[in-house]
């Protein structure tokens, strides 16, 4: 999840995921939490990822997102949790750069 983030933020023509030669330079900070629950009819999975800058990792928005995927053999679900992790980065990933494109100077 993290590898696909930094190549979403480094095809953005206003973020790059470089540190800065300025040691002082302002930026942003993305951390987040997934969790995953096996239900009767599939999977549920939410992402919660909270924006803030840094370095004072003061916090200006949260990006989340939530899917749902029906499983046809409870026995063998590991397609499956990609399947629904899949789905949530490209959410997720849209709501990140969007936001931190909007703030980025």
């Amino acid at each position: 999840m993290t590898a696909e983030l930094e190549r979403a933020i480094d095809r953005s023509s206003k973020l790059t995921t470089e540190p800065p030669a300025d040691k002082k330079a302002e930026g942003f900070y993305l951390t987040g939490s997934l969790s995953l629950k096996k239900t009767d009819k599939g999977i549920e999975a939410k992402l919660s990822m909270p924006l803030a800058t840094w370095p004072k990792k003061s916090i200006f928005g949260v990006a989340s997102s939530q899917a749902i995927v029906e499983v046809t053999n409870p026995a063998k679900i590991d397609k499956d949790v990609d399947a629904v992790v899949d789905a949530l980065l490209d959410d997720a990933r849209a709501q990140v750069i969007k936001a931190l494109e909007k703030r980025a100077k």
